[in-house]
């Protein structure tokens, strides 16, 4: 396994970098250690709260504490599974314990999916096409698991089409704010498809945080959702309604093509080497040119009859150019209103770069020294009961 790059992976503490690189042991302890000690702030101090939480599992190369390595059938990647489950849990715990568990709105989902050329160890989109840095389902379609007792009926699901763009807009409106006017904003309120409510009488806790209206059944669109994918400044893919259009293509293999391929999977999929290919946006030293294929027309696919995306269906058919069409003047009236920002990354300063050790740029090592009870807070054979122990780790800059 080798080392990550110092400039790109650190650990911060507010505003203080604490590890550069860093290192996964413990990590998940420590924050789920700041995750607690920040729901039980705003608690003690009356206050809301809004937290993100992003996981470090799962992501290669994969890395999972003693007491969860080895306890799953499906390997190391299982192992990360169940830690980052673990993690959430003892998050979700704190929630309930503090009273709070009515009203808290939570939301599980991911930036994208499975990283595919990983062999077996990057996770598994099933029968979708592609994974991650792909705008096949398989990179875009991801889980999308909203929580909230007495608000969001158990075990419910939804057909209907979403982004997590929706979200930011969504919060708004059960908080009773708005979103800003000054600009064009790509998401929707979707509060109406989660809050299907029960006949009979909620919670007096719940009922004391409705400050919007409750929507008596699941809202039905008249018109397709329209989402327009992009890989930089190139056009890739438009989601309208139940169908999806390529314009633009990366090519993709499954497992078995992977295995196939000298170098890339060993014995029972482990990967030999991160030899990700065919994922950025157009032909380069890393990106042959047989990685992308542009399409015109575009790829049209019914996901609904074709989830996997294995029959693309002929544009200039009666049934389907309709639908076309509509989704072309659809996607000029967003063209028309884009505004293409610069890229932040087509200047990359290293005045710029965090440094814990700026004399030695670009040699920016340093570590912290733990200072607390053995074993360390927040290790997984710790009960939630046990939860204010677990909140007395100090850490400390230390030279390396």
């Amino acid at each position: 396994m080798k080392a990550p790059f110092p400039l790109f992976c650190f650990l911060y503490k507010n505003a203080s970098i604490y590890q550069q690189p860093l290192s996964h042991y413990k990590l998940s302890e420590s924050f789920v250690n700041d995750a607690v000690d920040f729901v039980r702030g705003a608690k003690e101090q009356k206050k809301p709260f809004f937290l993100y939480y992003g996981t470090a599992q799962a992501h290669v190369d994969l890395y999972s504490n003693k007491d969860f390595r080895g306890s799953s059938k499906r390997g190391r990647y299982g192992d990360n599974i169940r830690e980052m489950a673990w993690t959430i849990g003892k998050i979700m715990d704190e929630v309930k314990r503090i009273g709070e568990e009515f009203n808290t709105l939570s939301i599980f989902t991911s930036d994208n999916g499975p990283l595919i050329s990983l062999c077996n160890e990057g996770g598994d989109a099933g029968i979708l096409k592609g994974g991650k840095t792909q705008f096949w389902e398989g990179g875009v379609r991801v889980p999308g698991i909203f929580h909230w007792p007495g608000h969001i009926r158990p075990a419910s699901t939804s057909d209907v089409v979403t982004s997590q763009m929706d979200i930011f807009p969504t919060l708004m409106e059960i908080v009773g704010g708005s979103v800003p006017d000054d600009r064009i904003m790509d998401g929707q309120d979707i509060s109406s498809t989660l809050f299907n409510w029960w006949p009979e009488p909620q919670p007096e806790s719940v009922v004391k945080m409705q400050l919007y209206k409750k929507p008596t059944a699941e809202a039905t669109y008249s018109e397709p959702r329209v989402l327009v994918f992009y890989c930089n400044e190139i056009l890739y893919t438009v989601r309208f309604g139940s169908y999806k259009f390529h314009f633009n293509t990366h090519k993709t293999w499954t497992k078995e093509e992977h295995h196939a391929i000298p170098g890339r999977c060993g014995d029972g999929g482990f990967p030999l080497n991160q030899n990700i290919q065919c994922t950025g946006c157009s032909a380069n030293q890393r990106n042959p040119p047989e990685c992308f294929k542009k399409h015109d027309p575009p790829l049209m696919y019914n996901l609904d009859k074709d989830p996997q995306e294995a029959y693309p269906l002929n544009v200039s058919l009666p049934a389907n150019k309709p639908i076309f069409e509509e989704m072309m003047n659809e996607l000029e009236k967003f063209l028309d209103k884009m505004v293409m920002a610069p890229s932040l990354f087509a200047d990359l300063s290293p005045s710029v770069i965090p440094c814990c050790t700026p004399e030695s740029f670009p040699n920016c090592t340093c570590n912290y020294k733990y200072e607390g009870p053995d074993p360390p807070p927040g290790s997984a054979n710790i009960d939630t009961q046990d939860s204010q122990m677990m909140l007395n780790m100090v850490m400390t800059p230390q030279p390396p």
